[in-house]
């Protein structure tokens, strides 16, 4: 059975690109310490309001 695609490749690249820009320039609210410690630690910088924001390279840099 065929894979069901949504979207073109390049459609999902730019909807990663996108989702990434936001991540980078609104940040989002992480509430468990754990988890902030970790960001935090790979280059995450956090604003006055709590949130974290990623650093251009993040994702890249985060273990799975």
């Amino acid at each position: 059975m065929g894979k069901l695609r949504l979207f073109s490749k390049k459609d999902s690249r730019q909807i990663h690109q996108a989702a990434l820009r936001i991540l980078e320039e609104i940040g989002m609210l992480v509430m468990d310490q754990h988890t902030r410690r970790m960001l935090r630690q790979a280059d995450c910088r956090e604003s006055d309001d709590g949130y974290l924001h990623y650093a251009e390279d993040l994702p890249a840099s985060l273990p799975c």
